[in-house]
């Protein structure tokens, strides 16, 4: 067996661990529920109008964007990791076999 040989069938083995259709749908269905959430903090952040002071009656009332996003993320998060972890167990099965 050569070197080339060898270095194409280890590539393969990677590509069939991340290449399940389930785990990208994981990844992708992440980034979109939790993405914009983590970019509006960060602008917020960087306004300097984030985080909310400490004698504010209702933090979570003070900003009701950060409120849809946040739940945004609340239920995408749970179904986005199921996929990932099913997605890298159908690739790790789809490895052991070959």
């Amino acid at each position: 067996m050569s070197l080339q040989e060898c270095t194409i069938r280890g590539r393969n083995r990677v590509r069939t661990i991340y290449g399940s259709r389930v785990l990208w749908i994981g990844v992708v269905l992440l980034v979109i529920g939790t993405g914009p959430l983590f970019v509006v903090h960060k602008y917020l952040e960087w306004q300097g109008e984030y985080p909310i002071p400490q004698g504010h009656p209702n933090p979570f009332d003070s900003n009701p964007i950060l409120r849809g996003l946040g739940l945004l993320g609340l239920y995408t998060c749970g179904p986005s990791i199921i996929l990932i972890v099913i997605g890298l167990g159908l690739g790790i099965a789809r490895y052991w076999r070959g």
